[in-house]
């Protein structure tokens, strides 16, 4: 008897889930702005830069049989194999991007202003055209990269601030510029 109805409780509690998503879901698709872009910037790379690289990892896999470290030459080996496997095999995948009166969609992941800390936008085409919003997860922050595309960044950003706080001056993170730079 009490399974029935520990049973009953959980579908009713799925089914009203499901209506609560739903209807959140209808909130974010009336967008302001929406557009396609793809996951991550994946870099063009010609022979020479798999040239480079491969030299580079010969001479790290080098140093690390000379100090007798196998580990780190089989992990160098393991490294460049998946690097040059999702490289060739598992492009960047097209995300539909929603911002609407009540947050941001990206894909099938929902943030509401109310989890958005701040936003910051790095604009310099052709290069950087990136939407950046640091979103609280509870005991951590997380940063979201999203690519702009052809979006307009001055119409963005005025909507943005009528949302949330912009971060002001906040520069390109370092890590984002290495792999930039040597087009990882």
């Amino acid at each position: 008897m009490l399974k029935k109805l520990f049973n009953k409780t959980k579908t009713q509690s799925r089914t009203n889930n499901k209506s609560d998503v739903s209807q959140d879901e209808t909130l974010y698709d009336n967008a302001v702005f929406a557009w396609i872009a793809p996951e991550y910037l994946q870099h063009q790379k010609g022979e020479r830069w798999y040239l480079v690289a491969g030299i580079v990892a010969a001479i790290f896999i080098f140093v690390a049989i000379l100090q007798g470290n196998w580990t780190m030459a089989l992990a160098i080996i393991a490294f460049g194999a998946v690097y040059y496997y999702i490289q060739n095999y598992h492009p960047p995948k097209e995300i539909e991007i929603k911002i609407s009166e009540i947050g941001v969609k990206v894909g099938h992941k929902t943030y509401p202003f109310s989890h958005i800390k701040a936003f910051w936008l790095h604009y310099n085409p052709p290069f950087i055209k990136t939407l950046n919003i640091r979103v609280d997860k509870g005991h951590y922050y997380a940063d979201l990269s999203i690519q702009l595309n052809n979006q307009d960044p001055v119409q963005l950003r005025q909507f943005l601030c009528s949302q949330i706080s912009e971060w002001e001056g906040k520069d390109e993170a370092f890590l984002d510029i290495l792999l930039r730079l040597f087009r990882l």
